[in-house]
This record gives C-alpha cells, structure tokens and sequence, in this order.
C-alpha cells in the first residue's frame, strides 16, 4: 500500500508542475464480471490511487481481489488472486458536474493452484467507458467527491463487466 502512495505522489509531482493543475484521487471500486460459461458472477472489489491532470489525462494504480476468478485460457484458475493493475483514463467534461472517459487496465493477479499449490499468475486487461458524478463543496465549488458507473470487457474470458466507483480528490 505504501508503494502505491508514493508512486501515486512521485507520479503527480513529476507530469506535474504546479498543484492547481493536477489533483490526486482515492477511493474503492467493485466491479463483476459476467464471464459466458461460468456460473457465478465473478467480483472484483478494489482500492484505487491516482493523479488526474485538468488536461483530461489519468493515471492511477488498483489493488483488486478476485475470489473465485473465471477460467483464463491456459492458466490453472486458483480459487484466489490478488494483484495490482494500472488504469489509463481520458477525462472529458460532459457538463458542470459530469465527465465521461474512455478507459483501458493492465496487470495480474497473482494466486495458488488449487490442484498442486503452485503460484499462478493470471494476467488481467480491461477496456470500457465509464463516467463520474463530481459532488461539489458549497463553500469552494471545486469537486472533491466522485461517484459513478463504468461498462465494459475483460477480453481474455470473452466477459462483459460493469463497476461502481466512489472516492474522493486532493
């Protein structure tokens, strides 16, 4: 967790110069996957850390857990895996309180062979589109609360999935 704070702040000192134009982000986020094949719905709870530039640009980094993950090709599925993954994601304003972005995830998730107890490590991408409430403060009218849905795919189970984001800005 340690590490994904500090690259979160290296990350947000660097590509940014000045603190107005770039804030650092926090929150949760559950995602389920609907994979064809599987019979329950595979959930991905996670917690997010990030810096969004006000050119639109965000970069951030999520812990997810996968509990009984769906089948990926070629890989013993453990019944378990953990892992990071870095989120790309575009901002654009669709209103005074609404942005829509386009976004793209990549990482793994590591776990344990349920047949021979060996490390498996389950490679994880992810493309959607989503979009985010910003709950402003009356007092400074800048948004510091964010709230919203995301859709999309896992490409490598063939599996649709949908998200709930919530955190807040700094």
């Amino acid at each position: 967790m340690f590490s994904l704070v500090t690259t979160a702040l290296a990350l947000a000192t660097l590509f940014a110069p000045a603190r107005a134009e770039s804030q650092l982000y926090a929150g949760g986020r559950l995602g389920a996957a609907f994979a064809p094949g599987y019979v329950r719905t595979a959930y991905s709870p996670a917690v997010v850390i990030g810096a969004k530039w006000h050119s639109g640009i965000q970069l951030g980094m999520r812990v997810v857990v996968l509990p009984l993950p769906p089948e990926v090709i070629g890989s013993d599925t453990p019944d378990l895996a953990v892992g990071p993954l870095v989120d790309f994601a575009y901002n654009f304003k669709a209103g005074e309180h609404f942005e829509l972005y386009p976004t793209a995830s990549l990482g793994v998730a590591l776990g344990k062979s349920p047949q021979d107890g060996t490390n498996q490590v389950l490679p994880q991408f992810q493309t959607g589109f989503g979009a985010h409430y910003l709950v402003s403060s009356r007092a400074t009218s800048q948004a510091n609360v964010y709230v919203g849905p995301e859709f999309g795919v896992v490409p490598l189970v063939l599996a649709p999935y949908m998200a709930l984001t919530a955190g807040a800005m700094f």
